[in-house]
């Protein structure tokens, strides 16, 4: 029980993880279009 406990956190933490690396993505390419303007 503890080890299935422990996987759903993981697996919360890695989507969490991914909706800030879509962030950051997207905060670079706004940076990238002002910088080319």
């Amino acid at each position: 029980r503890n080890f299935l406990f422990g996987s759903l956190l993981d697996g919360h933490r890695d989507q969490r993880n991914v909706r800030i690396r879509r962030l950051n993505h997207l905060l670079v390419l706004v940076r990238r279009c002002q910088s080319i303007r």
